[in-house]
């Protein structure tokens, strides 16, 4: 698939991202962009996903499992229960217990082309 289709895919979309690796989260994010996100939301904290998670308006979220020592499971519960579709996209084991709790979240393990995270953020409802 070309641009336009990802373009197309993510038009008027509002992501979150919630990446403790400031590179990572950026690339994310022009990435994101360049394929028609209408926003892309980056939280680097559990403390600063959270309010994200909470209230922001969004269509869908990436997740880094873990922030620093911290755990992405209230941002995922968060987003859950406010219908928000989100993908994992971590270095953590497959048997991680966030995982485990979310048996039906796509994971993308890290390193992946952030061409294949727009993909399948365009599968994602919303």
């Amino acid at each position: 698939m070309g641009r336009l289709a990802h373009h197309e895919r993510l038009s008027g979309r509002r992501i979150l991202i919630v990446e403790d690796e400031v590179l990572i989260a950026f690339d994310l994010r022009e990435c994101l962009r360049h394929a028609g996100a209408r926003s892309v939301a980056l939280a680097h904290t559990l403390a600063d996903a959270l309010p994200l998670a909470r209230k922001a308006p969004l269509s869908a979220a990436v997740l880094d499992i873990r922030l620093g020592s911290d755990c992405v499971a209230p941002v995922a519960e968060a987003l859950a229960e406010r219908g928000i579709p989100f993908l994992f996209y971590s270095g953590q084991a497959s048997d991680d217990p966030v995982q485990a709790a979310f048996p039906d979240v796509l994971v993308l393990n890290k390193p992946t082309d952030p061409e294949a995270i727009v993909r399948a953020l365009g599968r994602l409802p919303g």
